[in-house]
């Protein structure tokens, strides 16, 4: 009597592959941490970083014969996608409610021009107030989030006060706002792009006047305004406490992301191949669901938009519902375990406070003002004048320096936050409210990113779909152009 065979051969290379990526990570491993204490400059330590991540990907992708390239690889499998075909039916009602409001958050009242089969009068009217109410009551507190990776070797730098008087920038706000509620985050990060880089166009020509004259004006790289964020690659470099929650919430986020797209996909019957993760080297990058293309391809105009607003929708409702327990973590527990502090990160060439040695300071009072915030300090300094005295307490000293002719004394600050304990019940409340400041920040800039008109961001296809080609890419050349100029600060002071 013989016996028939087993469906599946044992892979005998399977043990030895998973040995080989073993191996592979925690090489990785020890040498991201090996540059994070190596006190080798920042530029070094990234680029070495970026290097090993690309070398231990590409040897995790073929040990395991995961598609992919340049370090980046994708872990694919079916699991999950009778979960989403559940979620897809179950809450049908619920997902379309969520793109429908995404469409006008994303492109405001003409939402309901562009894309009224998509959009009614009461999702407008929703919308519309939701835009409001981001403008108004949830938006500063992005400046919350962005903090706690102002860590002192990343630190953005801010400036004491304004270039531009408060009440200009009161109005420029103002517009912003105004854009948004017409032409929806879509137009309102347009409007910001522009600005920012209109700003750097601006400190590149005074650059290049200063440096062709001869009048012994000094000009350094903090001519140039500050870095505007904080590269994604190091994550690695961020300590701990801020690390792991930084990782989980973009895990998060994405995955519901991409989940998102799979569910409108599903409902407009679309097969789904697979579902998985995308990894960078040994660092989560992102997840996807992939769907079947060419059928996608096949739809109708408005069901293709819905599968593409997916995500951004998404987002934009997760960063929404991450606010509410964030503010009350904010001001109802936060205050008992951690102080704030404002930190001079380093002073401008030539101003008054580069003789001071402030930098590294902490500033307690501005004009005999107490200091606990940026806020704090903004309205503080905001009767600082052309040749004023400025009043500094710091934790040491108290100095008095003269404001230069725009009103500045020349200190770059970062607002720091200082658990008052160590103890487990502290840190678990602090892990809580990072996730969820985090969450908040990371869903709003995902999504008002993915709808600009970039190649490959989700943004794009809508615009592909409704757009004349030509206008589509003048707009593309000017987007681009602006990521660019942004750059340039961080090029600059590398």
């Amino acid at each position: 009597m013989s016996s028939k065979p087993s469906g599946k051969t044992p892979n005998p290379r399977a043990p030895r592959r998973g040995v080989e990526s073993a191996i592979i990570v925690l090489a990785e491993i020890l040498l991201l941490y090996a540059m994070w204490n190596g006190g080798l400059p920042l530029p070094v330590s990234i680029t070495v970083a970026l290097i090993s991540l690309i070398v231990s990907g590409t040897l995790i992708s073929r040990a395991n014969g995961f598609p992919g390239g340049y370090g980046l690889y994708l872990v694919k499998t079916r699991r999950g996608l009778r979960t989403i075909d559940e979620v897809a039916v179950k809450h049908r009602r619920i997902w379309t409610a969520i793109v429908d409001w995404g469409f006008v958050l994303s492109f405001g009242i003409l939402s309901y021009v562009f894309f009224r089969k998509y959009v009614s009068r009461k999702m407008l009217a929703l919308g519309t107030l939701s835009i409001i109410i981001f403008q108004i009551a949830i938006l500063p507190y992005l400046a919350v989030s962005m903090s706690l990776v102002s860590l002192p070797r990343f630190a953005v730098q801010q400036q004491a006060t304004y270039a531009q008087s408060p009440g200009v920038m009161q109005y420029i706000g103002v517009a912003f706002a105004v854009i948004s509620v017409i032409g929806g985050f879509a137009s309102y990060m347009m409007a910001q792009l522009l600005f920012l880089a209109g700003i750097v166009i601006k400190d590149i020509a005074l650059f290049a006047i200063n440096a062709l004259t001869l009048h012994g004006i000094t000009v350094t790289a903090q001519s140039l305004p500050a870095p505007a964020g904080v590269p994604v690659l190091i994550i690695p470099f961020l300590e701990p406490q801020i690390a792991l929650p930084l990782v989980l919430s973009l895990i998060l986020l994405i995955t519901l992301h991409e989940v998102s797209h799979g569910v409108i996909a599903r409902h407009s019957r679309i097969r789904l191949k697979s579902v998985g993760s995308i990894l960078f080297g040994i660092i989560p990058a992102g997840a996807f669901v992939e769907p079947d293309e060419k059928s996608i391809l096949k739809l109708p105009k408005m069901q293709q938009d819905k599968i593409s607003i997916a995500g951004i929708s998404m987002n934009m409702f997760l960063a929404a519902l991450s606010f509410v327990p964030l503010v009350l973590m904010l001001y109802l527990v936060m205050p008992g375990i951690m102080a704030n502090h404002i930190v001079v990160t380093s002073t401008a060439h030539g101003s008054p406070a580069a003789n001071a040695s402030l930098a590294g300071s902490t500033i307690l009072e501005w004009n005999h003002h107490q200091i606990s915030n940026l806020s704090d300090l903004e309205t503080a300094a905001s009767s600082d004048l052309p040749g004023s005295t400025v009043v500094i307490t710091t934790q040491n000293r108290t100095l008095s320096l003269t404001a230069n002719s725009t009103g500045k004394v020349g200190v770059f600050l970062s607002e720091e936050s200082v658990p008052k304990s160590n103890d487990p019940a502290s840190s678990l409340v602090y892990f809580v409210y990072v996730f969820l400041a985090l969450s908040f920040m990371l869903n709003f800039y995902l999504a008002v990113f993915n709808v600009l008109p970039i190649p490959f961001f989700d943004g794009f296809r809508i615009y592909k779909l409704n757009m004349n080609p030509r206008m589509l890419n003048l707009l593309v050349a000017v987007t681009l152009a602006a990521f660019f100029l942004l750059f340039v600060p961080w090029l600059w002071s590398a």
